[in-house]
């Protein structure tokens, strides 16, 4: 006769669910007047031809106009005008700017997609820019939210590294500070369609199977003053005045295997950490190794 044990949490028998096991535990909570998560260099984020930048915001209070809420920002005008940001403020309008050089090379002032609806404060959105050579469109929780057509791509901007809630041009006087929280920023040197960015917003991404993830920050560390990206690009950002907070947009919940033929071998795929097995919520005793041989039916975790 066969039985089964139901799993949970970061179990697993035979499966990869590596990604899954990890919860969203924090995000990051931004002053409005001098907090910021900047890069010290910014390797594979210098895009012009396509892109797409994604972020969870809540905001505590809007900018005066779109352009002074920087969410996640590359660009600046001191020196022609660079690069790309994505911002909102006013009563709580989306927009995503950047410089634009048409088919023949021609410099062409900032390119802006508007978002046509708002966004209250005290509310998480899923915020999303795409930009594919042709198109910049803005989406809202999912939603296309505003476009604008522009045939070119956009002017690099090597010289101004990437910063998270605050203008990239530090010597502007005042940096157009975001105020309240920022979680789960993604960029992406491919222009994601409507349905990607749907089907992905409320997880975390799996950085071994995404295709085109250039720059990703999960903000989970909960302490310290680093906030580590997890792509490829190993963009660390430094954090200047930013509070950790526990409020997160998505709780993020692994799929549940069924194990048959008990007793079977279970491995949490999650290292460097310390093990404590429960069995229906109940702590198991001296089951503190990353494996466990379970003896009855029952729902586990870890």
């Amino acid at each position: 006769m066969k039985k089964f044990i139901l799993l949970l949490f970061c179990c697993s028998v035979n499966l990869t669910f590596a990604q899954l096991c990890i919860p969203n535990s924090n995000s990051l909570q931004f002053n409005g007047t001098t907090a910021s998560g900047d890069c010290s260099t910014d390797n594979n984020l210098i895009i012009t031809d396509s892109i797409t930048i994604e972020a969870w915001i809540n905001a505590s209070a809007w900018a005066s106009i779109p352009a002074q809420g920087t969410i996640v920002c590359k660009h600046n005008w001191s020196s022609n005008e660079q690069g790309y940001v994505l911002r909102a403020g006013g009563t709580g309008t989306l927009s995503f700017t950047f410089a634009g050089l048409d088919t023949n090379g021609t410099p062409v002032s900032w390119i802006e997609a508007l978002s046509s609806t708002s966004m209250n404060i005290n509310t998480w959105y899923h915020v999303a820019a795409t930009y594919n050579g042709t198109v910049s469109r803005i989406y809202i929780n999912g939603a296309l939210a505003g476009s604008t057509n522009f045939k070119g791509s956009m002017v690099p901007s090597p010289a101004f590294p990437l910063k998270v809630g605050k203008l990239s041009y530090a010597s502007i006087g005042q940096g157009r500070f975001w105020n309240g929280k920022i979680d789960e920023v993604r960029i992406w040197h491919r222009a994601l369609s409507q349905a990607e960015i749907s089907s992905h917003m409320s997880m975390h991404i799996d950085t071994a199977t995404a295709t085109g993830l250039v720059g990703y920050w999960r903000f989970n560390e909960g302490t310290g003053i680093t906030a580590n990206d997890l792509s490829s690009s190993n963009n660390d950002l430094s954090l200047v005045s930013t509070i950790w907070s526990t409020s997160v947009p998505f709780v993020e919940l692994p799929p549940t295997p069924i194990v048959q033929n008990f007793p079977q071998l279970l491995n949490c795929l999650t290292t460097g950490v310390t093990y404590q097995w429960n069995l229906a919520g109940t702590p198991i005793l001296n089951a503190t190794q990353q494996l466990y041989i379970p003896t009855q039916s029952g729902s586990y975790t870890v």
